[in-house]
Order: structure tokens, then sequence, then C-alpha cells
């Protein structure tokens, strides 16, 4: 389980990498410290993950540079709801090192 993010351009992509045999059309819900909870689909699964994509604008960069953690959830196959926290203390120097790419 992993978050990601992509700058391609002028362009940041958040990518949420999750396991495979996942409920594909459920998406992953994924909350920023105390922001609203965003749901997001997934784009594509291989064979080793699955991954959701979200496009980032500067509110989704702030929330993610000012919060303490986020929330991914998704359903597993057989499994049910899966909750995963991510600590969020290395967003502030990623976001703004591509802030200057």
């Amino acid at each position: 389980m992993f978050l990601n993010i992509i700058k391609t351009g002028n362009v940041a992509t958040l990518a949420v990498q999750t396991p495979t045999t996942v409920d594909i059309k459920a998406g992953v819900t994924l909350q920023i410290g105390r922001a609203a909870p965003r749901h997001i689909d997934y784009a594509s699964c291989e064979p080793a993950l699955c991954t959701a994509t979200v496009q980032m604008d500067d509110a989704f960069a702030q929330e993610m540079a000012s919060a303490p953690s986020a929330l991914a959830v998704w359903t597993g196959l057989g499994i049910g709801e899966i909750r995963v926290e991510y600590a969020l203390q290395e967003a502030r120097n990623t976001i703004a090192f591509l802030a200057t790419r």
C-alpha cells in the first residue's frame, strides 16, 4: 500500500496503490486529515497491485502538506473493508520539491 505523487509538466497526480483482489467498482476513499473524504476510482490493476489516481489541485496539495495523516479505505474481495493510515510528514518536502520542478 503506497501513496505516490507523480508530476508530469504542471500536473500533479496522486496515486494510491493497493493489493489486488479488490472491489474495483468501489474504488478507494481517501481522507486527508480532517478534510471531507474523497472517492478515487481505480485507473489500473496489474498482477501485483491496483492503482487509483486523482489529479491534485493547489487546495488538495495544501491539504496534504498540512495534514498529519491520510486514511485510505478500500474493499478487499473476501475480506471486506481495509483501512490504512499513512503518516504525511514527508508530504511537505515532496510537494515543496515538486513545486520547483
